[in-house]
């Protein structure tokens, strides 16, 4: 059976529209984790399995540090791209000052040498959050965990229009990928792409 193809630009599960909605917190507020943050040294990863928001919250953190006015400075790595960037760790010494925050989101790519050495590179007093799937690399200052009522509850949010999914096609998607919650949005992106999923909206996504 063929379905209609629907352009990007309609999709209400579309990056751009996901990026408006807040990270939704479980059991605390955003001021209640920085304040433990702060009360645990200013050191700390956020620990979850992929998919389960920790990169999503730790932008959240670092955003608000930002609006107070602290510099911060990231280093990405992914199973697609392990390596640190060339010069990272004299960049850290050279480039950064006690009061800026240093954010690492991935940790659990690189070899445990280059943690050390990463460590090093941290002056005394300066701020870091970091992502891992692990925890023990920092004290763990949140766990991440989703469950299909937050995929509900992001569909229900999104800013496009009022999009409903039925809770079968929900309970299917979730337990097809077992709790990813990034690629569960991404199979109701594609989804909703060919035509395959159909939702219920009273605004229209695009004129």
């Amino acid at each position: 059976m063929s379905h209609a193809f629907q352009p990007a630009r309609n999709n209400p599960f579309a990056t751009e529209h996901l990026l408006r909605i807040p990270y939704l917190f479980q059991n605390r507020s955003l001021d209640e984790l920085i304040e433990r943050f702060e009360q645990m040294g200013s050191r700390g990863a956020l620990v979850g399995p992929e998919g389960h928001g920790k990169t999503t919250l730790q932008e959240t953190i670092a955003a608000e540090f930002e609006r107070r006015g602290v510099k911060t400075h990231w280093i990405r790595v992914s199973r697609d791209c392990p390596h640190l960037p060339k010069g990272i760790f004299r960049q850290l010494i050279e480039k950064t000052s006690p009061e800026d925050f240093i954010l690492f989101d991935g940790v659990e790519q690189i070899s445990r040498l280059a943690w050390w050495r990463f460590r090093r590179t941290l002056k005394p007093g300066q701020a870091c959050l970091i992502t891992t799937h692990t925890p023990g690399w920092l004290p763990t200052l949140y766990e991440c965990i989703t469950d299909r009522h937050l995929l509900q509850e992001i569909i229900a949010r999104l800013p496009v229009a009022d999009v409903h999914v039925e809770s079968a096609v929900i309970d299917e998607i979730w337990s097809k990928n077992q709790g990813d919650l990034r690629q569960s949005l991404f199979e109701l992106y594609d989804r909703y792409a060919s035509g395959e999923l159909s939702i219920a909206r009273s605004i229209p996504l695009s004129e």
